[in-house]
């Protein structure tokens, strides 16, 4: 009998967020790993679903984001979109 391949599930929430900050800032997924000290891979891991960032990733993350002037803390208004994303949940 062969093997059966267990698969987690993903969750796209926080890539989703991610990805919309980085496409915000004008960064590549190089250029976002390059700034917070991780590789491409983990960027593209963490907008898929794939894996999360540690917390001490997940600091830098933020503070580059709120340096940029992307990233807001509580709620953000997405006027174009007519959405409103709670950025913390």
């Amino acid at each position: 009998m062969g093997a059966h391949r267990v698969y987690r599930e993903r969750r796209y929430a926080f890539g989703q967020q991610l990805l919309t900050l980085r496409t915000r800032a004008a960064l590549t997924q190089i250029a976002l790993a390059s700034q917070i000290g991780v590789n491409r891979r983990s960027v593209q891991n963490w907008e898929t679903g794939e894996s999360y960032p540690k917390a001490e990733t997940l600091r830098r993350l933020i503070a580059l984001f709120l340096a940029q002037g992307v990233f807001t803390v509580g709620q953000e208004a997405e006027e174009e979109e007519g959405v409103v994303y709670d950025v913390l949940t």
